[in-house]
Protein backbone atom coordinates (compact mmCIF):
# COMPACT_ATOMS: atom_id res chain seq x y z
CA UNK A 1 0.00 0.00 0.00
CA UNK A 2 1.54 3.24 -0.99
CA UNK A 3 1.36 6.61 1.69
CA UNK A 4 0.98 9.34 -0.45
CA UNK A 5 0.09 12.63 0.87
CA UNK A 6 -2.72 14.19 -0.73
CA UNK A 7 -2.10 17.74 -2.11
CA UNK A 8 -4.60 20.41 -1.68
CA UNK A 9 -6.26 21.12 -4.76
CA UNK A 10 -5.15 23.81 -7.01
CA UNK A 11 -7.92 27.13 -6.57
CA UNK A 12 -8.78 28.62 -9.57
CA UNK A 13 -8.04 32.04 -10.18
CA UNK A 14 -11.82 32.74 -9.68
CA UNK A 15 -11.87 30.74 -6.50
CA UNK A 16 -8.73 32.79 -5.41
CA UNK A 17 -10.64 36.75 -6.57
CA UNK A 18 -13.97 35.25 -4.21
CA UNK A 19 -11.48 34.69 -1.79
CA UNK A 20 -9.68 38.34 -2.18
CA UNK A 21 -13.11 40.01 -2.22
CA UNK A 22 -14.09 38.07 1.02
CA UNK A 23 -10.89 39.55 2.55
CA UNK A 24 -11.57 43.11 1.40
CA UNK A 25 -15.07 42.93 2.19
CA UNK A 26 -14.64 42.23 5.85
CA UNK A 27 -12.02 45.36 6.15
CA UNK A 28 -14.37 47.32 5.29
CA UNK A 29 -17.12 46.61 7.26
CA UNK A 30 -14.92 47.82 10.52
CA UNK A 31 -12.95 50.54 11.90
CA UNK A 32 -13.57 53.64 9.98
CA UNK A 33 -16.60 52.68 7.53
CA UNK A 34 -18.77 51.61 10.55
CA UNK A 35 -17.81 54.89 12.55
CA UNK A 36 -18.66 56.59 8.91
CA UNK A 37 -22.19 54.87 8.81
CA UNK A 38 -22.89 55.47 12.09
CA UNK A 39 -22.07 59.29 11.69
CA UNK A 40 -24.07 59.37 8.32
CA UNK A 41 -27.00 57.78 10.21
CA UNK A 42 -26.67 60.38 13.21
CA UNK A 43 -26.35 63.44 10.37
CA UNK A 44 -29.67 62.28 8.87
CA UNK A 45 -31.53 61.63 11.98
CA UNK A 46 -30.62 65.22 13.03
CA UNK A 47 -31.69 66.41 9.41
CA UNK A 48 -35.34 65.01 10.10
CA UNK A 49 -35.80 66.63 13.62
CA UNK A 50 -36.52 70.01 12.02
CA UNK A 51 -39.64 68.88 10.40
CA UNK A 52 -40.54 66.46 13.32
CA UNK A 53 -40.11 69.33 15.48
CA UNK A 54 -42.17 72.02 13.39
CA UNK A 55 -45.75 71.41 15.36
CA UNK A 56 -43.73 72.00 18.83
CA UNK A 57 -42.01 74.77 17.64
CA UNK A 58 -44.71 76.59 16.64
CA UNK A 59 -46.62 76.05 19.92
CA UNK A 60 -43.64 77.37 21.92
CA UNK A 61 -42.79 80.41 19.46
CA UNK A 62 -46.47 81.04 18.65
CA UNK A 63 -45.31 80.86 15.04
CA UNK A 64 -47.49 81.54 11.68
CA UNK A 65 -47.81 78.28 9.58
CA UNK A 66 -46.12 80.88 6.97
CA UNK A 67 -43.04 81.31 9.37
CA UNK A 68 -43.21 77.55 9.86
CA UNK A 69 -42.39 76.82 6.64
CA UNK A 70 -40.04 80.06 6.12
CA UNK A 71 -37.89 77.88 9.37
CA UNK A 72 -38.04 74.94 6.88
CA UNK A 73 -37.07 76.53 3.63
CA UNK A 74 -33.93 78.00 5.54
CA UNK A 75 -33.19 74.46 6.74
CA UNK A 76 -33.41 72.99 3.23
CA UNK A 77 -31.39 76.24 1.98
CA UNK A 78 -28.45 75.25 4.91
CA UNK A 79 -28.81 71.38 4.37
CA UNK A 80 -29.59 70.94 0.34
CA UNK A 81 -28.65 74.37 -1.82
CA UNK A 82 -25.10 74.69 0.05
CA UNK A 83 -23.93 71.03 -0.48
CA UNK A 84 -22.66 72.51 -3.82
CA UNK A 85 -20.37 74.93 -2.05
CA UNK A 86 -19.31 72.76 0.85
CA UNK A 87 -18.48 70.23 -2.08
CA UNK A 88 -16.70 72.65 -4.13
CA UNK A 89 -14.81 73.44 -0.95
CA UNK A 90 -14.06 69.76 0.49
CA UNK A 91 -12.56 68.79 -3.50
CA UNK A 92 -9.64 71.93 -2.30
CA UNK A 93 -8.82 71.11 0.80
CA UNK A 94 -9.49 67.44 1.20
CA UNK A 95 -9.62 67.06 5.09
CA UNK A 96 -11.77 64.70 7.07
CA UNK A 97 -12.43 68.15 9.20
CA UNK A 98 -15.92 68.29 7.14
CA UNK A 99 -17.12 65.31 8.71
CA UNK A 100 -16.32 65.70 11.81
CA UNK A 101 -17.36 69.21 12.29
CA UNK A 102 -20.16 68.84 10.01
CA UNK A 103 -21.86 66.18 12.55
CA UNK A 104 -20.64 68.34 15.37
CA UNK A 105 -22.02 71.85 14.54
CA UNK A 106 -25.52 69.54 12.98
CA UNK A 107 -25.82 67.95 16.44
CA UNK A 108 -25.06 71.06 18.25
CA UNK A 109 -26.92 73.49 16.69
CA UNK A 110 -30.19 71.44 15.89
CA UNK A 111 -30.32 70.15 19.06
CA UNK A 112 -30.82 73.92 20.41
CA UNK A 113 -33.89 74.66 17.90
CA UNK A 114 -35.82 74.34 21.54
CA UNK A 115 -33.76 76.78 23.35
CA UNK A 116 -34.07 79.92 21.16
CA UNK A 117 -34.74 83.03 22.51
CA UNK A 118 -36.64 84.63 19.40
CA UNK A 119 -37.95 83.47 16.08
CA UNK A 120 -34.80 85.01 14.01
CA UNK A 121 -32.63 83.20 16.31
CA UNK A 122 -34.86 80.48 15.42
CA UNK A 123 -33.51 80.40 12.07
CA UNK A 124 -30.21 81.17 12.48
CA UNK A 125 -29.80 77.80 14.14
CA UNK A 126 -31.84 76.10 11.46
CA UNK A 127 -29.75 77.67 9.01
CA UNK A 128 -26.17 76.86 10.47
CA UNK A 129 -27.68 73.25 12.11
CA UNK A 130 -28.46 72.72 8.03
CA UNK A 131 -24.75 73.99 7.04
CA UNK A 132 -23.37 71.28 9.02
CA UNK A 133 -25.42 68.38 7.24
CA UNK A 134 -24.76 69.95 4.04
CA UNK A 135 -20.40 70.05 4.68
CA UNK A 136 -21.15 66.52 6.35
CA UNK A 137 -21.80 64.76 3.49
CA UNK A 138 -19.92 65.69 0.00
CA UNK A 139 -16.10 64.80 1.97
CA UNK A 140 -18.04 61.63 3.97
CA UNK A 141 -18.58 60.05 0.26
CA UNK A 142 -14.99 60.48 -0.57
Amino acid sequence: MSTSTAEPPAQTPAATQASQAALTSTKILTGPFLLLCFGHFAVDFYSSAVATLQPLLADKYSLTLAQVGTLSGVFMFGAAVLQLPFGLLSDRIHSRLFVVLGLATAAVFLSSLGVAPSYEILLLIALVGGMGVSSFHPQSTS
